[in-house]
């Protein structure tokens, strides 16, 4: 009885060890798939927004109906981009990886054209398809109306 109680315990600590031993590919978002999102949206590039998305995506814009499909996307960015295309400064706040998906929700500021600045916030839900990350739902909304430009100090 010694001698099998001896071999149960190797073959528990051999179990144990290679368990521990064993390499899983870690579920990890790219940083370089927001800023690319980012960088697209920053230069106000309609093509470049579309191909970032599921071919079934959805983008939920304020004030909006809800936009379907790549083609859509892609109008109704093109569409936002003529109107106004101020580079936005985004702050990623929260993120969560559940496999193939991720969700991504932040905070962002724009300065608009007349100088007054809009703040808001969004979610984006990512989705892995073939092993390349893209959005599959998108929404954002602005905090208020945008704030008013401060008037420089005349001393300065």
């Amino acid at each position: 009885m010694n001698g099998l109680h001896r071999w149960s315990v190797v073959v528990a600590a051999l179990v144990l060890s290679l368990a521990a031993c064993e390499r899983r590919p870690a579920n990890v978002f790219p940083e370089t798939a927001a800023r690319e999102w980012e960088t697209a949206r920053n230069s106000g590039d309609a093509n470049a927004m579309a191909a970032l998305h599921t071919e079934d995506a959805q983008v939920l814009p304020p004030g909006a109906p809800v936009v379907e499909g790549r083609a859509a996307i892609r109008t109704f960015f093109r569409n936002l981009f003529e109107q106004r295309v101020a580079p936005a400064a985004f702050d990623e706040r929260d993120i969560i990886v559940f496999g193939n998906i991720v969700y991504r929700q932040g905070i962002y500021s724009v300065t608009l054209a007349d100088g007054s600045t809009e703040y808001g916030k969004f979610i984006q839900l990512w989705k892995r398809v073939d092993g390349v990350w893209k959005i599959h739902r998108q929404m954002w909304s602005r905090n208020g109306p945008p704030l008013a430009a401060r008037a420089e100090d005349a001393s300065e």
